[in-house]
């Protein structure tokens, strides 16, 4: 919702409870450098809403939104770092050049893999995101299935 309404994410820090809830919070900043006014929370708010009812094509709208920034010639894969050393979650890092879109489709590709995100730090700087997350399974456990996390870096590759 944030590249949609205009705002680029410098840094979050997310996580959720036991009972289905999270607790996020954004540092973001103009997408054109202007101050962050009251149409943009407003555009915000409306977009968010209309994700929360499952009425906006999220995907669709972030690829159109990415072909009117330009940069996306010199873009690098994505490093990843996938631990399964944690006994309470999976590990997950991610360094790549930021982009619009990039946060939206690392966390549908850890979702995709079955997957939950517990937390999350995500921090853009010089246009390099640096990202780590906490994954659980839907018991809130480490994943015990190493075909899971193969899934999910497979999934990682495939990004640019």
């Amino acid at each position: 919702m944030f590249a949609l309404s205009g705002l680029d994410i410098l840094g979050t820090e997310a996580g959720s409870g036991t009972r289905e809830i999270a607790l996020d919070t954004f540092t973001v900043r103009s997408a054109t450098l202007a101050p962050v006014d009251h149409d943009a929370w407003i555009r915000f708010e409306r977009l968010l809403g209309l994700a929360l009812k499952d009425r906006l094509a999220i995907g669709v709208r972030l690829a159109e939104r990415a072909r009117h920034y330009s940069g996306s010639r010199n873009r690098r894969p994505p490093e990843t770092l996938l631990s399964a050393d944690d006994p309470f979650a999976a590990v997950l890092r991610v360094r790549a050049s930021d982009r619009v879109g990039l946060l939206y489709d690392i966390a549908r590709a850890i979702t995709e893999s079955g997957l939950n995100i517990s937390s999350a730090t995500v921090i853009t700087r010089d246009g390099v995101a640096e990202d780590v997350f906490r994954l659980t399974d839907d018991a809130g456990q480490a994943p015990q299935e190493a075909g899971v996390l193969g899934q999910l870096q497979m999934r990682l590759r495939a990004l640019s």
